[in-house]
């Protein structure tokens, strides 16, 4: 550096690069990025996660895939994927349109419609479009399968049933997440028709007494993540009017929390004994999971520590189904 440089301002050389990657990067404001958060990606590794152990589940039975397998896998995970989507729009949609979202905990995720960063009628567009495209793929992946006729209608009216399903939880007149049947519908979808429905448009049936345990265990585990949400949402759910299954059990809804989580692990622990025993990796997976339920017990009371439990719970959703793999 010369003499005559100091004293002047440092410029880094790369400073102009810099400023070029930041001017393609959408603002938090642009409309991409409001999309991207009313989507909860943190959300994704659910609806993978259970596709993933059904995917594993036909590649044992069928002693490895093809590349049509491939793409059937490829095409049943993306689908899941775009249900879990259109599910968590709706539910931003629909919480947002009943005036639930204004009572939402200081620490409670932002929502778009209920904050009004998004309009109604632009967040509407954003959920027609999804639900096309949703619908499409889960045709393509219908279509490309190897059904016969008769399979063919039984998996649209499933696919439309599970699209009524991931709308109908907040949105409609009765929705069923404000009567205390949203854990039950996470069984139905990510346990249910994610496992047996994935292991069954590869292999072509369901072996239901080999993967239905392993099924419940899946969707139990899904299901312990909305119970976690709705734990810390459970005093301004009750002012909404929104009933909850934690609402619904009231003073005895931890006890319910631990209830739904020992059942989903243990049918885990029944799918690892009956698949070639209990390692190491599965009794080690037991210690992040005792400090979740001490963190639940410990936290019961307080909503803004219960939330940042969400993490952990679906750390613990990713973790058991990789084992499961």
């Amino acid at each position: 550096m010369r003499c005559q440089d100091f004293g002047q301002p440092y410029k880094p050389k790369n400073l102009d690069f810099a400023f070029k990657i930041s001017s393609i990067m959408p603002s938090p404001n642009s409309a991409i990025s409001q999309f991207l958060q009313a989507t909860r990606p943190r959300t994704y590794p659910i609806a993978i996660a259970s596709l993933a152990v059904s995917q594993s589940l036909a590649y044992r039975s069928l002693g490895g895939f093809g590349m049509t397998n491939w793409v059937l896998a490829f095409l049943m995970i993306y689908t899941a994927l775009s249900l879990q989507i259109l599910s968590n729009l709706a539910n931003d949609y629909g919480d947002g349109v009943r005036g639930t979202d204004s009572l939402r905990h200081a620490d409670s995720p932002a929502r778009l419609v209920g904050s009004g960063a998004v309009s109604f009628g632009r967040f509407r567009a954003w959920l027609l479009v999804w639900l096309v495209q949703t619908m499409a793929v889960g045709s393509v992946l219908i279509w490309l399968s190897p059904l016969t006729f008769g399979q063919v209608v039984l998996f649209f009216g499933l696919g439309a049933v599970s699209i009524l399903g991931a709308l109908g939880y907040t949105m409609g007149r009765r929705p069923y997440g404000y009567h205390a049947l949203g854990e039950v519908a996470v069984l139905i979808f990510f346990g249910y028709v994610a496992v047996l429905g994935g292991y069954y448009l590869q292999v072509g049936r369901v072996d239901i007494a080999q993967n239905f345990i392993i099924a419940t265990g899946v969707g139990l585990l899904s299901a312990c993540v909305m119970y976690i949400n709705n734990l810390r949402d459970v005093k301004t759910d009750k002012l909404s009017g929104k009933m909850t299954l934690a609402v619904v059990l009231g003073r005895y809804r931890i006890a319910g929390y631990l209830g739904l989580l020992s059942v989903a692990v243990l049918c885990y622990f029944v799918h690892f004994y009956r698949s070639g025993g209990v390692g190491a990796w599965q009794m080690v997976g037991l210690l992040p999971l005792f400090w979740h339920i001490y963190q639940v017990v410990r936290d019961r009371s307080d909503p803004v520590r219960l939330g940042k439990q969400l993490k952990t719970i679906m750390a613990l959703v990713v973790m058991f189904n990789w084992l499961a793999i």
